[in-house]
């Protein structure tokens, strides 16, 4: 078992070697292969196919971790068909340093097939925007010896045409769009980041149109089809009022839906965009749907508030203005008001409480562009914080927080499996420490040589009888016969009549019992048979359980170590599982962080808001106080 460890610690040495330094010429499954010993033939050889298949086992029902750290499990890692999954297995357990070293190794370079774990490096690096890293696995994915499923290859090419275009290589990125289906959710999103790049090099206003209407959804089918589609219009839409070409901008946003998570932004966008082309009655139009249909925390409603003010004070002037601007400062004064309620840590706590323990099942149904959870029940806190769940640092928080909740089930199901494998451990021990079965059949044995011995009696007294096997009635008949013989001793006539017939009834008896002989003896035989037949079996087995007993006492002696090692392994898993119960409070501590500073940043935000509408308050309060005394002859001047 120690020796089995050691080559776990080996791969995990030299893979970290080797990816530390760069070098993979030497192998690192053939460092590895020279400290394994070849198992020999015999026992050793089927130990080895065993732990093989219990590796695969493991590997292939989602537990690789336990398949790669397995005690069993050592002496099988440098195997040509084990090595061929570790890359894989250290990808689900988040080792990508480690998979990707593996992916490296000289010997794993010329294995086919291996597609999926260069996929999912390429995935894990295209999430940490290293795109040109991202680009140059993604290329070693679609290789032709990769053997991707189809829509693994539409992914790849997605994440190449990613890369490429986020490195403004707009041409590579064409190529790789044109490769994916135009029916596949991929050259959607392919086209999306595309356009993003063209936009940066600048796009013509129908250049832009045409592409946004080639790679819309005609006729989506699905919430994530029709979020797809109000992201690009919105997208677009932005891009066509930055560049001050509103008809078009106008366009774009008005087939935006009324019920996504970018119809508050559309809205918001969209009386901007009317207000740009001095269309000021138009422009608040969709400013107050905004206002009345949307959370007052929504950051899209707070800037609208903002605008209804300032277009009011350009349609109707300073003094009729008035109103409109102290209605927006007392929602505004309402909604700081209720941030300051949302920022204590004991509320953001709980409320990370009461989603957090579903966050694993979350993970398994993750959706493209959904902006929430599906662990969020729809609660007046949750559409109140519907802006973090977006930003990018609570999604990370959340996603280690996530991580920390599997190792926890990790760890949960292996304490299970470890307090049943000692519960059977010392059931064992306590059942083979106890005699009271084995004495039991020993004097079951006992009892079935007396009865074997009694039986053979039996059969040798009957076999010396006048009249062997008889049984008692033909006994007592005879014994009858015999004595009416005796009395009729006289020379009577009567008496020589009834000795006679005693004689011939006796003869009669006789030859009836003689003839049953064989027959009876067989039966006496049979029973002895059976008899014995028990008896041996029942002492084979006692000879058997004595023996199982003794190599069991003999086994236990031998593996007492393994009972401290199964305890030594309890103690580590409980501190692990204490530290992750730490490590998650922490996490927890890290989400509510997160929280605050966007309820904070958010409040820097509206306090500006509010500190600009009063100012503008201020402002016409002075400028009618001006005015009336100018019109009154006084001075224009403050006391």
């Amino acid at each position: 078992m120690r020796r089995q460890g050691i080559l776990v610690l080996g791969l995990a040495a030299a893979v970290m070697t080797a990816s530390a330094s760069g070098d993979t010429g030497n192998g690192i499954l053939d460092r590895l292969s020279a400290t394994q010993p070849q198992p020999a033939r015999g026992a050793e050889l089927l130990d080895y196919e065993l732990a093989k298949r219990v590796y695969f086992y493991r590997f292939m029902t989602g537990q690789p971790l336990d398949a790669i750290s397995g005690s069993d499990s050592g002496q099988v890692l440098a195997d040509d068909d084990v090595s061929y999954t570790l890359p894989e297995g250290f990808l689900d357990v988040g080792m990508e340093q480690f998979a990707a070293a593996m992916l490296a190794d000289s010997r794993l370079n010329k294995m086919e097939g291996l597609g999926d774990s260069w996929l999912m490096l390429a995935k894990r690096a295209s999430e940490q925007n290293h795109w040109s890293l991202a680009g140059q696995l993604v290329a070693r994915a679609l290789a032709p010896t990769a053997h991707l499923t189809a829509e693994s290859v539409a992914e790849g090419h997605f994440i190449a045409a990613t890369a490429a275009a986020n490195q403004n290589q707009i041409e590579s990125a064409t190529e790789q769009l044109a490769q994916i289906d135009t029916d596949s959710d991929w050259s959607h999103f392919a086209a999306y980041n595309l356009m993003l790049a063209q936009m940066r090099k600048g796009l013509e206003s129908a250049e832009l149109l045409a592409w946004v209407d080639d790679y819309r959804w005609a006729n989506p089918g699905t919430p994530d089809q029709i979020a797809f589609n109000d992201r690009l219009n919105l997208t677009a839409a932005k891009y066509e009022l930055r560049n001050k070409r509103y008809d078009s901008a106008i366009e774009l946003l008005r087939v935006i839906s009324k019920d996504s998570p970018y119809t508050a932004d559309a809205l918001l966008q969209y009386g901007w965009t009317l207000s740009k082309r001095w269309q000021y009655d138009q422009a608040l139009q969709p400013w107050r749907v905004l206002q009345e249909n949307f959370e007052p925390l929504d950051v899209h409603v707070l800037e609208s508030l903002m605008a209804t003010s300032y277009i009011a004070e350009l349609l109707q002037g300073s003094v009729e203005s008035l109103p409109v601007y102290e209605y927006s400062e007392r929602r505004l004064s309402k909604v700081l008001q209720r941030l300051g309620q949302l920022s204590q840590p004991e509320l953001l706590q709980k409320w990370v409480t009461s989603w957090s323990g579903n966050l694993i099942a979350d993970d398994n149904n993750q959706q493209y562009l959904t902006a929430t959870t599906g662990s969020l029940t729809a609660s007046r806190l949750n559409r109140e914080l519907e802006g973090l769940l977006s930003s990018s640092d609570f999604i990370e928080a959340r996603q280690q927080l996530a991580d920390i909740k599997l190792l926890q089930q990790w760890t949960a199901t292996a304490s299970s499996r470890l307090e049943k494998v000692q519960q059977q451990r010392l059931a064992n021990q306590q059942s083979w420490a106890d005699s009271s079965e084995l004495d039991a059949m020993a004097e079951q044995v006992t009892a079935l040589q007396a009865k074997v011995e009694q039986q053979q009696l039996t059969i040798q007294q009957q076999q010396l009888a006048l009249v062997p096997f008889a049984n008692a009635n033909e006994n007592a008949r005879l014994e009858k016969l015999a004595t009416v013989h005796a009395a009729a001793n006289g020379d009577t006539p009567l008496e020589n009549q009834l000795r006679a017939q005693a004689e011939f009834l006796s003869g009669v008896q006789l030859w009836q019992a003689a003839k049953a002989v064989p027959a009876r003896q067989w039966q006496q035989q049979k029973q002895l048979l059976q008899l014995q037949a028990q008896h041996r079996q029942l002492r084979n087995q006692l000879l058997s359980q004595r023996q199982l007993a003794v190599q069991n006492t003999e086994f236990m002696a031998e593996t007492a170590e393994q009972d401290s090692y199964l305890s030594d392994y309890g103690s580590r898993l409980n501190d692990f599982r204490s530290s992750l119960d730490q490590l998650e409070q922490q996490q927890g501590q890290q989400v509510v962080a997160v929280a605050q500073q966007h309820l904070t940043n958010l409040t820097d935000r509206l306090k500006h808001y509010l500190a600009t509408t009063r100012l503008a308050i201020a402002r016409i309060y002075d400028q009618e106080f001006r005015r009336n005394n100018a019109a009154a002859g006084g001075s224009t001047d403050h006391d």
